[in-house]
């Protein structure tokens, strides 16, 4: 997924990769850092463990991206074998 700021100062902050069920489990966090007006693309690396729960065809999944103060945005995605 791509992330742009929208501030035009350096950016700091985490995106989470979480599935959508009862009880979401997380799959992967990154830190990432963004420079003002930039676009960012954001790459994951699972865990064995990760990628054991997510072995079926699709899996729903939510990412989250928070830089604090400068904002949160949140977008629902399928992973897919």
């Amino acid at each position: 997924m791509s992330f742009k700021s929208r501030s035009l100062q350096l950016k700091k902050g985490k995106a989470r990769l979480r599935t959508r069920a009862k009880k979401p489990k997380t799959l992967a966090t990154e830190s990432l850092s963004i420079a003002g007006g930039k676009t960012r693309t954001i790459t994951f690396k699972l865990s064995k463990k990760a990628r054991k729960s997510v072995r079926k065809k699709s899996t729903k999944v939510t990412l989250t991206v928070d830089l604090g103060a400068g904002g949160k945005a949140t977008k629902n995605l399928k992973l897919k074998r």
